[in-house]
């Protein structure tokens, strides 16, 4: 009887990664000396692989064909000369974490995170614009208005921030917001009157596009810009009255009040990116 102990292959990464449909998977060889080589496992689910190619004994392999918008996981196990297979690897995915910067301008800015971060801790977010950050603000619609200060951290009853929400950040001077995390195409829902929302997107959308699916079921959509300390600065799209509009896009990064009429989910369009 043959006995095999698990051959786990170094954790898999994804090099040269392009918005082309073409990747280079690298993974750190094994020692073991029975080591005949590594099958590497791919599909669209993670830990859900609905391909897998024999790559031989090499640790470096070339992809090419994937659909642009779709998001793919890898894993990589080894096999040795009795055709035993290890179990998988530590799992990789395309395109992978992304980084997005949001520019803040002094006063309070409206602004939304376009991806769902890996860390959603909330001092871990703000953390490069702490020495200019006075609050995060977030009104809740069960609990109300909800709030960060980092300079009365036992106060503080907002301890995250995720995708799909809008937040009001004081700034007592310009700052750079990075944010590093995975796309996200959840929908949002929307409740009767007032909901203060982000933008699911990594490309700017003219607001009737990104907002084609909520189509007569919302009246306005409104956009903050400049500082209401000083005065209020709205700008709105009017689907009924599109010249009147200064509102023409909807950005990454930025927060949204949209005026619903009726509940509804707003999702945004399918965009390959």
């Amino acid at each position: 009887m043959i006995s095999l102990v698990p051959i786990l292959p170094y954790p898999l990464s994804v090099h040269n990664a392009h918005a082309a449909t073409s990747i280079t998977l690298a993974w750190d060889p094994n020692s073991e000396p029975d080591l005949a080589g590594y099958i590497l496992y791919y599909g669209i689910g993670s830990r859900s692989y609905e391909f897998a190619i024999d790559v031989g004994n090499q640790t470096t392999y070339s992809i090419s064909g994937f659909t642009e918008g779709e998001d793919y996981y890898f894993a990589v196990a080894a096999y040795n000369v009795y055709g035993l297979e290890s179990a998988f690897s530590d799992e990789a995915s395309y395109p992978g974490p992304l980084v997005v910067t949001i520019s803040l301008a002094t006063g309070m800015n409206l602004i939304s995170l376009p991806i769902e971060p890996l860390n959603p801790d909330i001092a871990v977010l703000t953390g490069q614009i702490s020495p200019c950050l006075r609050q995060v603000l977030i009104n809740m619609k069960n609990t109300g208005l909800v709030y960060y200060d980092p300079s009365r951290l036992d106060q503080s009853t907002l301890s995250t921030m995720e995708s799909g929400k809008a937040y009001w950040v004081n700034m007592t001077c310009p700052g750079e917001m990075t944010i590093v995390g995975n796309r996200t195409t959840k929908p949002i829902p929307l409740a009767v009157g007032q909901n203060f929302v982000g933008y699911n997107g990594l490309i700017p959308l003219p607001v009737s596009e990104a907002l084609a699916g909520i189509t007569n079921k919302y009246t306005k959509v409104w956009a903050f810009k400049g500082d209401r300390a000083i005065f209020n600065q709205w700008i709105f799209y009017d689907p009924n009255n599109e010249n009147a509009s200064a509102l023409e896009v909807l950005s990454p990064g930025s927060g949204f009040y949209i005026e619903a009429i009726e509940e509804t989910i707003w999702a945004l369009p399918y965009i390959t990116y």
